[in-house]
């Protein structure tokens, strides 16, 4: 919406945000991207080598592999792949 007040009606950004009570700093956030690579290779090869294994067994055996990853992470990186497997 700031884009095209900007672009057809000739507003700067700051009064482009002000009109849609957006702030600028909301408008310019660019997220940060997540680095879950390790992550997900960590759980792909326990999954492999553990089949039967769920979450928490997998969490446990990423810990005392030394890795000090949060299980909340840990976990959305563990959905997400299962929502991979199970669409194949």
């Amino acid at each position: 919406m700031v884009d095209y007040l900007v672009s057809t009606h000739g507003l700067s950004y700051r009064r482009s945000c002000y009109a849609l009570k957006l702030s600028r700093s909301v408008y310019r956030y660019q997220p940060a991207d997540k680095k879950d690579e390790d992550v997900m290779s960590t759980l792909l090869e326990l999954t492999e080598r553990y089949p039967r294994y769920g979450f928490k067994k997998l969490f446990i055996k990423i810990r005392q592999m030394g890795h000090r990853w949060n299980h909340k992470r840990v976990y959305r990186v563990y959905c997400m792949l299962t929502r991979t497997v199970d669409k194949e």
